[in-house]
C-alpha cells in the first residue's frame, strides 16, 4: 500500500503538458532566431519534479526585435533578460497556486542560469481565464495586477516584473496573429472566414504541418484525450487548405501525385480536344487503347493536328498494325 501511496503522489507532482504546451514551445522555436533569442522549453529547475513551460533569454534590443518578429509584437516590450513563460491552454484557467509557482520558477531560474539581479528575470503568464478573485489575490499578496495594455496586465517596480496576458483580448486586438489558435478563440477559426484573416500563411502552414507530424511521436501527452484540440486540428487542416488557391494547392506535386486517385474521365474532364494531346508522342497518344477507342470523341483532323510529317508515317504504321490485327 506505501509503494502505491508513493506511485500516486509521484504522478500528482510530475507537471502535465497538454497537446497545446507541446505546439506552442515548438512554434516558438521555430519564429526565433537563436541570435536574438534563446528559446528552452520545459526546463527543469531543480531536483523536484519543478519544470517551466518556457524560459526565454533575450539576446537583443526590443525595439530590433519588434520589427523583426511582427508575430510576437505584442510580447516584446514585456521581456526581460531572461524571462520565465507559463502558459495555459484554452481550456484551462490560471489560479492562485500558479502565481506562487512562477515567483518559485524565478528563484530557481536566477540560481541556474547565476544571475545576479531581480530585476533581470521577468515573468509572463499567457491565459484565457483566470481562477475568480484572481487579481485581488494578487493584490492582497502585495502586487499590483494593473492594466497596462489591451490584454496586458503587470506590477512593475525597480526589481520585479510580472505580466499577465489574456490571450483572448490580445487575440481581438489582433485577430491575424497565430496567438489565435492557443487561445480560446481557437474555435472561432474553425469558420473559414476567421481564418482568411490570418496573414503568416507560412507559419500556420508549419502549424497545420507540425499537428500531424508530431501526434505520435509527442511525449507526456495523450492528444486522443483531448477531443477539442484533434477536431480542432482537423478542421485547421480543412480551412487552410480551402485557402489556398489551385496553384498553390498542387505546388511541388509531381504530375503522377497531381493525378492520383483520379479516374481517366476526371482527369480530362474540361480539357479540350487539343490540351488532351498537348505534349504526347504517337505512342503515348495510341498507348492501352483499342481500336475504335482511339477516334473516341475526336476528329482527324485534331489529331493529325498535333503530327509533323515524321510522327506521321510512324501514326500510319501503327494503324496498319491494328489493322493487320483485325
Amino acid at each position: 500500500m506505501e509503494n502505491t501511496k508513493s506511485t500516486n503522489e509521484k504522478s500528482k507532482s510530475k507537471k502535465q503538458y497538454t497537446p497545446w504546451h507541446t505546439l506552442l514551445a515548438e512554434v516558438m522555436v521555430y519564429i526565433i532566431d537563436p541570435d536574438d533569442f534563446l528559446v528552452h522549453p520545459f526546463v527543469k529547475l531543480g531536483t523536484l519534479p519543478l519544470e517551466s513551460d518556457l524560459i526565454i533569454i533575450r539576446k537583443r534590443g526590443s525595439e530590433k526585435l519588434k520589427k523583426t518578429y511582427l508575430d510576437l509584437e505584442f510580447m516584446i516590450p514585456y521581456l526581460g533578460k531572461y524571462t520565465v513563460l507559463e502558459y495555459k491552454s484554452p481550456l484551462d484557467r490560471l489560479t492562485f497556486d500558479d502565481f506562487d509557482r512562477i515567483r518559485a520558477y524565478m528563484m530557481l531560474i536566477k540560481d541556474k542560469y547565476k544571475i545576479s539581479y531581480d530585476k533581470d528575470i521577468h515573468a509572463i503568464s499567457l491565459v484565457s481565464s483566470f481562477q475568480y478573485g484572481y487579481r485581488e489575490h494578487i493584490e492582497k499578496n502585495g502586487y499590483e495586477f494593473r492594466k497596462i495594455d489591451t490584454g496586458v496586465y503587470g506590477h512593475i517596480d525597480d526589481n520585479h516584473h510580472f505580466y499577465w496576458f489574456n490571450l483572448e483580448k490580445i487575440g481581438e486586438k489582433y485577430p491575424e496573429n497565430f496567438i489565435n489558435l492557443f487561445s480560446s478563440n481557437f474555435k472561432k477559426y474553425r469558420e473559414k472566414d476567421e481564418w482568411t484573416k490570418i496573414q503568416n500563411i507560412n507559419l500556420f502552414n508549419y502549424i497545420y504541418k507540425l499537428i500531424y507530424e508530431k501526434e505520435a511521436s509527442m511525449n507526456n501527452i495523450e492528444i486522443r484525450q483531448c477531443p477539442e484540440f484533434t477536431e480542432s486540428a482537423e478542421l485547421m487542416k480543412q480551412r487552410f487548405l480551402e485557402s489556398l488557391d489551385p496553384e498553390e494547392r498542387l505546388a511541388g506535386l509531381k504530375p503522377k501525385e497531381r493525378l492520383a486517385g483520379l479516374k481517366p474521365k476526371e482527369r480530362l474532364a474540361g480539357l479540350k480536344p487539343k490540351e488532351r494531346l498537348a505534349g504526347l508522342k504517337p505512342k503515348e497518344i495510341l498507348a492501352e487503347l483499342k481500336p475504335k477507342a482511339i477516334l473516341a470523341e475526336l476528329k482527324r483532323k485534331e489529331i493529325l493536328s498535333k503530327l509533323n510529317p515524321e510522327d506521321m508515317e510512324e501514326f500510319a504504321k501503327i494503324l496498319n498494325k491494328f489493322k493487320d490485327k483485325k
